[in-house]
């Protein structure tokens, strides 16, 4: 009878002709092929962080609207906002936005995730912006009607400028490398509260505008989120949620300060005075522009665990009732009492059978 010899055969291949290995569970990705068709890593999100950051924003659009433009009184602090600004009709900041200043916009963030593979986030990005600007110029000239309270004027809410800066600067932040979005945010931040400050000194916009604004362009940029591979995700949540509570944190600073100043403007202890009421409107912009910021930063996602074949081979093994030692992949099971472990060699006790 001839004895076995387990070496009489080379052990089977633990890749198929697909360059995956048996392991790998259905659907793994592939490994080879050009870097273009290779896929993308599509992060998830919390669904309730979303919605509340949805309805946040339809409720300060909506609030902003209602107690600035629907009341009298809210009417007259915002004309005090315009009285003392310098009704400058020139300005080099503002007069980026326009039609073919959107469409720029539009290039650049589909540029900047095409050049990641990203077709879904260029889409999503193109999306923000377009939507956010088709709903502002809907809102203020299909849906808002500003009562005449003090004077027959024409509805300025939301702001069509804000709109456009800030509808381009979120799509970036979709679209942007992980590791560059907390320097994209600062940057955001910093660009929103210059506009929003520029609308007001200039006298273009009153506070509920760019405020509006902000709120109605972060809610379709948290929608937009919600989609599958819309926005690129990072490997954690920890700097993004840092960087979100630094900027929520300042945001209620400002807010406190323009409570603050609204209570001394009602109040009428510096009756006549312009201060209290500019720093009640500026630091309501300012507050809002940060926060909507934060909140963004709040739902963007993280990229899922890799469930690929890497993790299943890098599986610690199970042990088994026999105790025998477990075969690594593409080896024979040793047999009871075998000296050589997972090549299935016979041992003493099985030599002679």
């Amino acid at each position: 009878m001839s004895r076995f010899d387990p070496f009489a055969s080379a052990a089977p291949d633990p890749r198929g002709a697909s360059g995956v290995p048996a392991s790998a569970p259905a659907g793994a990705p592939r490994r080879s092929g050009p870097r273009w068709l290779r896929p993308v890593e599509v992060g998830s999100t919390s669904v309730w962080r979303v919605v509340t950051v949805m309805a946040l924003s339809v409720t300060g659009l909506f609030s902003a609207f209602g107690l600035a433009v629907l009341t009298a009184q809210g009417q007259r602090v915002e004309e005090r906002i315009l009285d003392i600004s310098s009704y400058n009709t020139e300005s080099a900041l503002l007069g980026l936005v326009s039609v073919p200043s959107l469409v720029v916009a539009c290039v650049v963030v589909a540029g900047i995730a095409l050049l990641q593979r990203r077709i879904v986030a260029a889409a999503t990005g193109v999306a923000v912006i377009a939507v956010s600007n088709f709903l502002g110029q809907l809102l203020k000239y299909a849906v808002f009607e500003r009562p005449a309270f003090l004077d027959d004027v024409s509805n300025t809410f939301p702001s069509g400028h804000m709109i456009a800066f800030a509808s381009a600067a979120v799509a970036v932040l979709l679209v942007i490398p992980a590791r560059l979005r907390g320097i994209a945010a600062l940057l955001a931040t910093v660009l929103l509260c210059a506009v929003g400050f520029e609308l007001l000194s200039a006298g273009w916009h009153r506070p509920s505008d760019v405020i509006g604004s902000l709120f109605l362009v972060c809610a379709v940029a948290a929608a937009a989120v919600l989609v599958p591979g819309g926005a690129v995700p990072a490997r954690t949540h920890a700097s993004a949620r840092r960087l979100s509570g630094l900027l929520t944190t300042v945001s209620f600073v400002l807010g406190f300060v323009g409570v603050g100043a609204a209570l001394v403007v009602a109040l009428g202890l510096f009756d006549g005075a312009d201060a209290p009421v500019a720093v009640f409107g500026y630091s309501a912009v300012l507050a809002v522009a940060l926060f909507t910021v934060g909140l963004l930063l709040w739902v963007m996602p993280v990229a899922r665990a890799d469930r690929g074949y890497a993790a299943a081979d890098t599986r610690a093994p199970r042990s088994t009732v026999s105790g025998h030692v477990p075969h690594a992949p593409g080896r024979t099971p040793g047999l009871p009492g075998s000296g050589l472990p997972g090549t299935g060699a016979p041992g003493p006790m099985m030599a002679g059978r």
